[in-house]
């Protein structure tokens, strides 16, 4: 199951951290006759938003120039291209940015990791109880830039985007190396603790997958998957997150 093309069952954690731009904060723009026409005026707009604000504090906080160049890129795509062009250029610049951390991603330490583990199952929680279709395409799929959830649920996605800005900046510290592929000791480790919580289910991950079941085994496969990572010890917990965002960033970059 690690990794195999066509077998994969990961969902995006790119589209993950970019929920907070792409399903909610993408409206932001719109609440201006004309949208942002500065730098400045994009900084106000994302301290308006509170699904945007706290990703874009720590986007500022941990890789200053990279936000400096995001409100520039924005604004710019704004004031040549329109509002519509605004929010693509935003979710286009936070995808590059994030593909472009996948090594400190890798390298991040074990709690950073933990954390980003313990948001997404707190997420996919939130969108099985919301929306089980939405848990589907979480756990399968990725999220769909044009999904509805509910404030509560984009709020557990802010604290996801915050935990891997946080998580690339800590990997990018000194002495910190990309961890190698998932050894087969953590692999097995992880499908015994899926195997724990409901074993059909992980006998289905193991085999040929869910990507064709119904939405509701999706939905459910993807809360095993990650309750499983959280009841791993810290080092294989970091390795099997590590090992998920390596496969999730492999996947094509959106409108790439």
């Amino acid at each position: 199951m690690y990794g195999e093309e066509g077998n994969r069952r990961t969902p995006l954690i790119v589209a993950i951290a970019l929920g907070v731009f792409l399903i909610a904060g993408a409206a932001v723009f719109f609440l201006t006759r004309n949208g942002p026409q500065s730098p400045a005026d994009v900084e106000a707009l994302l301290e308006r938003s509170p699904s945007d604000r706290e990703a874009a504090r720590a986007l500022k906080a941990n890789f200053p120039a990279d936000y400096q160049r995001l409100l520039t890129q924005v604004a710019e795509a704004n004031r040549t291209r329109g509002r519509a062009a605004a929010s693509r250029e935003m979710a286009e610049f936070m995808a590059r940015f994030i593909r472009s951390k996948v090594n400190a991603l890798l390298a991040a330490p074990d709690r950073e990791l933990q954390r980003i583990g313990g948001a997404q199952v707190a997420l996919v929680h939130a969108l099985r109880d919301e929306n089980v279709n939405l848990c589907a395409d979480y756990s399968v799929r990725g999220l769909n830039p044009g999904a509805r959830i509910s404030a509560g649920t984009i709020a557990l996605l802010s604290r996801l985007a915050v935990f891997i800005i946080e998580a690339a900046r800590a990997g990018e510290q000194p002495g910190r190396t990309p961890r190698p592929t998932l050894s087969e000791a953590d692999g097995q480790a992880w499908i015994a603790e899926m195997r724990a919580i409901d074993p059909a289910v992980a006998r289905q991950i193991e085999g040929s997958g869910v990507g064709t079941e119904p939405p509701n085994v999706q939905c459910r496969a993807g809360v095993v998957l990650y309750e499983a990572v959280t009841r791993l010890p810290a080092a294989r917990a970091g390795n099997v997150t590590a090992f998920l965002i390596r496969e999730s960033l492999s996947e094509p970059a959106p409108g790439r």
